[in-house]
């Protein structure tokens, strides 16, 4: 990794991406196979692209992609060489599904009935009646009455009337 080096002075001038032979030969590879997903090959592009010389506006053109998509894999593989143009960063995963004893009090409020005179349950009842953090709640309560039938149309009739 010694053989890569970047150096900024002022707003990104003076990048310099110096390729070791082996960096320069595994680069090649990715853009020369086919087995290659494209957005590795358009990655290896950039750097390769970098290692030339040719400055961010050459390479923008060239390769079709934005400034800061430029960017960001320079800065990448100065961090972390070939490999970290092949591999994706980890993101977070999906919302934690509401607890169980969330999705039973959802199920019985709507089944029992609307609260006051409402003739129906709406998303923005069945959250307020649920809890006061009405927005972390809001989608949850959204995907669970579509997902359990509840909702009005659902052939069950309205909500709350016994049908």
């Amino acid at each position: 990794m010694g053989s890569r080096m970047c150096e900024f002075m002022g707003m990104r001038k003076g990048i310099e991406v110096r390729l070791s032979p082996g960096d320069r030969e595994r680069l090649a590879a990715v853009i020369g196979s086919g087995n290659s997903r494209q957005k590795h090959v358009w990655r290896a592009q950039i750097v390769l692209l970098s290692g030339d010389g040719l400055g961010t506006m050459a390479i923008q053109r060239q390769t079709g992609k934005g400034k800061p998509t430029i960017w960001r894999w320079q800065a990448r593989f100065m961090a972390k060489g070939v490999d970290g143009l092949l591999h994706d960063a980890t993101r977070p995963g999906r919302k934690k599904p509401l607890p169980a004893a969330t999705v039973e009090r959802v199920v019985e409020m709507t089944l029992a009935g609307p609260p006051g005179e409402a003739t129906h349950w709406t998303l923005t009842v069945a959250a307020t009646a649920i809890s006061p953090m009405i927005s972390r709640f809001l989608c949850g309560c959204h995907r669970l009455v579509s997902r359990c039938s509840l909702g009005p149309g659902s052939g069950r009739g309205r909500l709350g009337d016994g049908a």
